[in-house]
């Protein structure tokens, strides 16, 4: 799940990426799967997809706090193609990434990625640096403060959190 910025003014756009695996408030069903809202949405509503859009909305604006104006629902093979026709997407990673579930097989430090990785780089789920596997369940491990620097030369990636600390 995205959620993206365009200025008014036409300055660049901002994008933050939400993992879909995140535990989230969903209104009327309590503490679930982020990737569930929409889903929730179209089987409380009779098969509406309209209502799964907007299940997901307001779970991600109670989440953020902002107003949502306008929702775009794209597949992989939409994102595949997007992520192609802009010239791929400039992410800093603070440590490599290498994992044979997503494909993903990235350095540290900054890489433009577009296509085959750009769809691994979203659809990671296992070997994240922020959290350690203790069965079926996933728990977080400690960030460094927030005076901590991440030791990478930028921002890390383009994501809503650094893949070493999970913070912004």
């Amino acid at each position: 799940m995205m959620l993206m910025h365009l200025p008014a003014n036409g300055q660049k756009a901002t994008a933050i990426s939400f993992p879909r695996d995140s535990y989230v408030a969903i209104p009327g069903h309590g503490m679930s799967k982020l990737n569930s809202a929409y889903p929730d949405g179209i089987n409380d509503h009779n098969g509406s997809k309209a209502a799964g859009a907007q299940l997901l909305v307001q779970t991600i604006e109670n989440l953020t706090g902002l107003t949502i104006d306008h929702f775009v629902q794209v597949d992989l093979l939409g994102f595949y193609r997007i992520s192609n026709a802009i010239g791929g997407v400039q992410v800093n990673l603070c440590q490599a990434q290498k994992e044979p579930n997503s494909g993903i097989d990235l350095p540290k430090g900054v890489s433009t990625i577009k296509g085959t990785q750009a769809l691994a780089f979203v659809r990671q789920r296992y070997g994240l640096p922020t959290a350690t596997s203790t069965g079926s369940s996933v728990s977080s491990t400690s960030c460094p403060p927030p005076s901590a620097r991440c030791p990478a030369p930028a921002p890390c990636s383009t994501r809503s959190s650094c893949r070493t600390c999970s913070r912004p």
